[in-house]
């Protein structure tokens, strides 16, 4: 996992002036945490879409806020991304800072890899869930849990992901 930043300010327009942030290149966001009383900031858009590309909602990213002439530096996750819901386009971002020290719960994505004999075959793969809630330090999440289903070799097989996996590497096959 790489260390992911980006850079914000804090915000000072708000309502309706909020579109005239979004046409200047920016998100409008917020900040909060269990100890960290709400703050609104702005983002650069392309430097967000950049960075949550690759964090996605389970990464940690260093949130540099600049402040007047101090810096700060926040460990956040993605919590909430608002979309138009016509063109799609990004309206607004939650940033939820974590306490490095306390387990957390996240939704991970299930990546299903490998090709199937029984699919191969005629078979239809029935994937249930696409993804599963884990409990861990901050740190610890992975990216998302990868499933091989090259060892589905009959029409009636079946695998099962269970609820209290330890996740030492997050990239293993299970």
């Amino acid at each position: 996992m790489a260390n992911l930043t980006l850079k914000a300010k804090k915000r000072i327009v708000f309502g309706k002036q909020n579109k005239l942030l979004r046409e200047q290149g920016f998100i409008p966001a917020v900040l909060y945490g269990k100890k960290t009383p709400a703050c609104s900031l702005q983002v650069d858009a392309q430097d967000f879409k950049t960075v949550y590309k690759e964090a996605g909602d389970t990464d940690i990213i260093d949130l540099i806020i600049k402040d007047e002439n101090k810096n700060q530096t926040k460990s956040v996750l993605v919590q909430n991304v608002s979309n138009h819901f016509l063109d799609g386009s990004l309206l607004h971002v939650d940033f939820f800072e974590v306490e490095m020290d306390k387990p957390i719960t996240a939704h991970i994505p299930v990546n299903f890899i490998g090709e199937s004999p029984a699919v191969k075959l005629g078979g239809v793969l029935v994937k249930p869930m696409s993804e599963i809630e884990v409990e861990a330090l901050p740190m610890d999440i992975p990216h998302e849990i990868i499933v091989d289903i090259s060892s589905l070799t009959d029409f009636d097989q079946t695998l099962y992901i269970l609820s209290l996996i330890h996740i030492s590497e997050p990239t293993r096959p299970y």
